[in-house]
């Protein structure tokens, strides 16, 4: 009886367009497992991950599990074409005839859960596809790894008109603008949250704050905690879509999981382009990025990153830097290669405000902004009491942990060295051994 209303859809559907599986074959796998099978093209892989090359949504089931977890992340199929869809396994044990759970039964019944949350996806116009991942030796291992399924799709073109004034093909335009924008902040929305939330919202508050940054080059930290600020960068450009004045964004990641002994300062690289206008290949590269590295060392590659988009892009009139303060640039010797004006927007101020990216706003003839001030201009830098005891105050907070002394000068730049004087002193040897009895007896 429980899946009667299900298969009333399926039905329903199927009068209006072809299905690819039948309300009988979903309902009884194990008498048809080799038809079953033959719906689908399967590949290996040894890991994976979220296919950047289409516009996406994953829904998780778990392992060896039909519930979709995240049904409220599907966007619904109106306005978009779906091009292919991916159930996604491990391939554990890597013979099939020891597997434990009835995977004809499973796959059923994931497929049975796809269709309840939108019938429409049961296409024989989909390419239907088995992804098995081979990277994983144990029953663990398998446990760990993601389960669940991949819808790939693009956008369908609205109609159009052969004449400007037909109503019914503006207001069916307009229809699918809103659908996008609606999509679009959805999406957003879901990323930033899987990102660890809004947190403070110090990007968004500063961009509000300066409209008049218009046709504005934005390069983003994209590593560790930073997600969240990038995905408040792209919040605020798709609920101001038009307004907005973000027409390029720049990620860097400090080189794509490169050892921190290779990071040469102006040559790490990890920095990955794109325009504004489309916000879901913007969130595809957002996502590659962050599966090609989160940064490692404390140091990162600001400037490079800088230089690099205003070589890669021409025709701005702003550059927009949205920074870790609590991260220092390894390549500040190249600061003077900059010859444009560069807004800072510091993030995670609360221990003060890192001298480097002051020294950045000031050499550019830029302007540096927090949750709640501006300074633009070379007298809101000199002799700025407030702003001095807040670098004092960052000094003072990071003396003698791993961002070292702060200070800058056109000579050097010690960030990420620990002076001798700082560095923890060891015990005599006569006293290390007279503590290690101590413990011991």
């Amino acid at each position: 009886m429980r899946f009667i209303y299900f298969f009333l859809l399926l039905t329903i559907n199927g009068w209006a367009n072809p299905v690819q599986f039948s309300a009988s074959l979903l309902a009884h796998p194990e008498k048809k497992p080799t038809e079953l099978e033959k719906k689908f093209t399967t590949k290996e892989i040894t890991r994976y991950l979220p296919d950047t090359t289409w516009q996406t949504v994953v829904l998780e089931n778990g392992y060896a599990k039909s519930k979709i977890v995240n049904a409220q992340d599907w966007i619904g199929s109106e306005g978009i074409c779906v091009r292919e869809v991916r159930l996604i396994y491990t391939k554990y044990p890597a013979d099939q005839s020891f597997w434990l759970t009835d995977y004809h039964r499973l796959l059923a019944d994931r497929l049975i859960e796809l269709f309840r949350l939108d019938s429409t996806l049961n296409s024989a116009d989909i390419k239907w596809i088995i992804v098995l991942q081979t990277d994983c030796k144990t029953a663990r291992e398998a446990q760990k790894r993601f389960h669940g399924i991949e819808i790939c799709y693009e956008e369908c073109n609205a109609p159009t008109s052969l004449h400007p004034n037909d109503s019914l093909a503006l207001k069916e335009n307009k229809k699918m603008d809103s659908l996008r924008y609606v999509r679009s902040t959805k999406k957003v929305e879901r990323y930033i949250a899987k990102s660890g939330g809004m947190g403070d919202s110090t990007v968004w508050k500063v961009l509000k704050r300066h409209p008049e940054w218009k046709n504005a080059l934005v390069v983003m930290d994209f590593t560790g905690s930073m997600y969240p600020y990038a995905g408040q960068v792209l919040l605020w450009h798709t609920k101001n879509l038009g307004k907005s004045g973000l027409e390029y964004c720049v990620f860097f990641n400090d080189g794509d999981q490169k050892r921190n002994s290779k990071k040469i300062p102006g040559e790490t690289g990890g920095i990955y382009f794109s325009t504004a206008k489309n916000i879901d290949a913007v969130i595809r590269l957002m996502q590659k990025v962050q599966s090609k590295g989160n940064g490692g060392d404390c140091q990162e590659n600001d400037i490079e990153a800088i230089l690099a988009g205003i070589d890669h892009y021409s025709g701005f009139d702003h550059v927009i830097l949205i920074a870790d303060n609590n991260a220092c640039m390894r390549d500040t010797a190249f600061m003077n290669k900059i010859h444009v004006p560069v807004h800072v927007i510091l993030c995670g101020t609360f221990s003060g405000i890192n001298p480097q990216y002051v020294e950045l706003a000031k050499r550019t003839g830029g302007s540096l902004h927090t949750i709640e001030a501006d300074l633009q201009g070379n007298s809101a830098f000199d002799k700025n009491t407030d702003l001095e005891n807040e670098m004092a105050r960052f000094r003072k907070t990071h003396h003698g942990n791993h961002l070292g002394i702060l200070h800058i000068s056109g000579k050097h730049d010690p960030c990420g060295r620990i002076p001798k004087s700082h560095k923890p002193k060891k015990k005599p040897l006569k006293k290390r051994i007279k503590s290690f009895l101590k413990r011991i007896f």
